[in-house]
């Protein structure tokens, strides 16, 4: 009964990756996560070529269709945000818990734009994360093939026997998986519980499960690297912008096409 209004174009040639629903759209462009992007869809703010749409998993395209928040295209919400921020111990990589528990968001401020956590630290570690709203940004520093290092300090229930810290660096089997080889520094062998491990990966509890393989117990995790940036001086829950030198370090290390600030 509706074939009086207007279709809109089916992008059947859109670029892998280019075609989502209209939340993820929100996330894709850095301007809000898909709790807010729900209630803007649902309230009517949002619109898509010309058409408020209230469906929340219609299909847009990112590179043809024009989405708009309050009549303002999504591009023009967007300012890029780099955060490093000290995860405490105790609190969740999450936006919402649906069992309540304190996360990250309960510790920072509420920024301008929504800034996204680039990949996880599990409740029981700390340490370096990095937020931002740039989405290409965080999907290359999510991607392995782009051997992003980042550095740990863990403290295990006993000192890390020599042919344990050769096989950490050489790759441990994680039920069928292969770990990439690692670096592995003892920083005072008298206090051989202390370990310092750089890894170019990140699957989930990677570092902990790399440590369980070989019976050792991970009693603390601390982040304290991750590429060019570091934890330094934060302490748990201070956070900062990260600065333009930093930026561009990141800048060297990543494909012209992927640099920080491109619109995706």
């Amino acid at each position: 009964m509706d074939s009086h209004l207007p279709k809109r174009p089916v992008h059947s040639e859109a670029a892998p990756g280019t075609r989502v629903n209209l939340m993820r759209a929100f996330t894709k462009k850095g301007v809000a996560s898909r709790t807010l992007a729900r209630e803007y869809i649902l309230a009517g703010r949002v619109s898509v070529n010309g058409r408020v749409e209230k469906m929340i998993y219609a299909w847009v395209d990112l590179n043809q269709d024009v989405i708009c928040l309050d009549g303002r295209p999504l591009e023009q919400w967007q300012e890029r945000a780099y955060v490093l921020f000290h995860k405490p111990k105790g609190y969740l990589t999450v936006r919402v818990d649906e069992q309540n528990r304190p996360t990250i968001y309960d510790v920072l401020p509420e920024f301008s734009n929504w800034i996204f956590p680039i990949g996880r630290l599990d409740r029981l570690s700390e340490g370096l994360l990095i937020l931002t709203n740039d989405g290409p940004f965080g999907q290359w520093l999510t991607n392995p093939d782009s051997y992003v290092p980042k550095t740990y300090s863990v403290e295990i229930d006993r000192p890390l026997q020599e042919p344990h810290r050769i096989r950490l660096e050489q790759g441990v089997d994680l039920h069928g998986y292969l770990t990439r080889p690692a670096t592995v520094v003892i920083p005072n062998p008298a206090k051989g519980r202390q370990v310092e491990i750089t890894i170019c990966e990140g699957k989930n509890r990677q570092v902990r499960r790399m440590f369980k393989a070989m019976d050792y117990t991970v009693q603390k995790l601390v982040r304290l690297r991750i590429g060019p940036v570091t934890l330094g001086a934060l302490k748990a829950g201070e956070w900062r912008y990260m600065t333009a030198e930093e930026l561009n370090a990141f800048n060297l290390l990543r494909p012209p096409q992927e640099q920080p600030g491109d619109r995706s």
